[in-house]
């Protein structure tokens, strides 16, 4: 006997796909996408399970931000898949870190909407850590593996074999104990032993411990504010690497243009208060930017040729 499976494939806000088939077992329906918190009462029956496969780690509608007279943005629309390392670019002032902020939660926009389907983890510029030591300033970061841990064992009282099997691969993967990849991971970016107080930590240790825990997180996505601050040049060649090896989405800000040509798959570039896409590397924005200046100039003579033309008749 074939359960039936209620799968909302999150495409776009507006958009609707349907589909109905048999799969891995299971019958699947497909419907339109639908916000996750009413699903259950929207389209699925009680007798349904429920699976939310989210396209997009990210979407950002029509977002506007001003701080009294001066607006810093006036629209920005984009959006980054689930498996998508997107670099953002722009003059300083333009609004990048004030983007990033907004995205994350921790600025209300004036104007626009942010979806955000899945977990996220931040580096912030000034970033803020609780505790007393650095180990228990990054035992926050774990607390996904313990959530792990606890529903596997939940999953054997409750005899659901195949729900136990699937933890059990997973936990194989990520480890079944994180103490030693703590430790790596604080080595890995050259912050203070786990037993130093955090009082008595430069700044720049500081952000080393919040990059750490960032890092750690394992979550679907890393939200990064110039995250090789602070580093040395073979500190920041391991961090290419381990981004570009990371399994989820991927969004920084950052003026390190190497990491960008290694990491970013996309640039979106804040320009007067928009938020313009550009396809492929850092190198292939240079180009594209170039040659949209070139256009946009272009137009703007025409315009202004037209203005003249119809003055002087």
């Amino acid at each position: 006997m074939s359960i039936e499976l209620c799968v909302i494939f999150e495409l776009d806000v507006d958009m609707t796909y349907k589909y109905s088939g048999y799969k891995e077992g299971v019958y699947v329906r497909v419907l339109r996408y639908v916000v996750p918190s009413i699903v259950q009462t929207t389209v699925c029956s009680e007798q349904q399970s429920v699976k939310i496969i989210p396209m997009h780690a990210l979407v950002v509608q029509d977002i506007e931000k001003s701080y009294g007279d001066r607006q810093i943005l006036r629209g920005c629309d984009f959006f980054v898949g689930t498996q998508e390392s997107v670099g953002i670019v722009g003059a300083n002032g333009a609004g990048k870190s004030t983007l990033l902020r907004i995205v994350s939660g921790l600025e209300e926009p004036n104007h626009g909407r942010i979806h955000l389907p899945v977990s996220v983890a931040l580096l912030d510029q000034n970033p803020r850590l609780t505790g007393t030591t650095v180990r228990e300033a990054v035992a926050e970061s774990s607390k996904w593996h313990q959530e792990l841990l606890e529903a596997y064992h939940a999953a054997i009282a409750d005899e659901r074999w195949d729900e136990m099997a699937s933890l059990q691969d997973r936990l194989d993967i990520v480890g079944w104990d994180l103490s030693h990849n703590i430790e790596a991971m604080l080595q890995r970016v050259q912050a203070p032993p786990v037993d130093a107080s955090l009082e008595t930590l430069s700044g720049g240790e500081k952000r080393r411990v919040a990059l750490a825990r960032t890092l750690l997180s394992n979550a679907d996505l890393l939200i990064l504010d110039e995250p090789t601050n602070h580093l040395d040049t073979e500190t920041i060649e391991w961090l290419e690497s381990f981004l570009m090896g990371y399994r989820g989405a991927v969004l920084l800000v950052t003026h390190d243009r190497y990491l960008l040509e290694k990491v970013a798959t996309r640039i979106i570039e804040v320009e007067d208060g928009l938020c313009v896409s550009y396809d492929g590397s850092y190198g292939d924005y240079l180009v594209a930017s170039a040659e949209r200046q070139v256009r946009l100039h272009q137009a703007e003579e025409r315009r202004l040729k037209l203005i003249s033309q119809e003055a002087e008749w």
